[in-house]
């Protein structure tokens, strides 16, 4: 993101200082524009991927037992049972949940921050 700020400050700097002109500077913006969509499908195809994963191994973690639990298991037979997929899902929903959780909790520090600062969110300053 850094790094797009960047080459987003190098165009528009261009543009104000007259070494390219406004139609150079339209096709930079929008290839700018259409790489930071392409990223942002990326991103999100591999935030669902591990939030999969994550859930995933949390439901096997239920599965798996210290040593004295599995002998205690190999009389109850509880253990070697087959992840379900509906286990899977109701994991993943409740782990999506806690990100949004975070999300929001995260967004509200970085507010008060800003507030405490005198400082805007807003890109640019």
């Amino acid at each position: 993101m850094s790094t797009a700020y960047l080459g987003y400050q190098d165009i528009k700097n261009a543009l104000i200082e007259r070494n390219i002109n406004p139609a150079d500077y339209k096709i930079n913006a929008e290839l700018m524009a259409v790489n930071l969509k392409q990223i942002e499908v990326f991103l999100t195809d591999l935030e669902e991927r591990t939030i999969e994963l994550l859930a995933r191994i949390r439901v096997q973690m239920k599965y798996d037992m210290p040593l004295g639990s599995k002998l205690q298991a190999f009389f109850i037979r509880t253990h070697g049972a087959d992840i379900k997929k509906e286990e899977i899902e109701k994991e993943s929903k409740k782990l999506r949940k806690e990100i949004e959780e975070t999300k929001t909790k995260s967004q509200k520090e970085i507010e008060e921050i800003l507030k405490k600062h005198n400082l805007s969110n807003k890109p640019g300053l």
